[in-house]
């Protein structure tokens, strides 16, 4: 949330005290080899951090394992 007014009526106000406000030059600020290379880093990356969820997951699995089967063997001899 913003207590500042809209920007239109902030330039008004300034253009009415006498200043004077250069349109913004719409130039590319990434060129096409550029965009390439970073949608190529990019999906790199993701593919990389999303290998390490899939990782780390299949550890947490192995950790509940290594607690879990334990107390189902000994639950299932006492029962038994």
């Amino acid at each position: 949330m913003s207590f500042s007014p809209p920007t239109p009526r902030r330039l008004e106000r300034l253009r009415r005290q006498g200043a004077t406000v250069e349109p913004l030059k719409e130039g590319r600020l990434i060129g096409p080899v550029a965009r390439v290379i970073l949608t190529a880093g990019v999906l790199l990356m993701g593919t990389a951090i999303l290998g390490c969820a899939l990782a780390l997951t299949g550890v947490a699995l192995v950790i509940d394992m290594l607690i879990l089967t334990p107390v189902v063997a000994i639950v299932h001899g006492l029962l038994r």
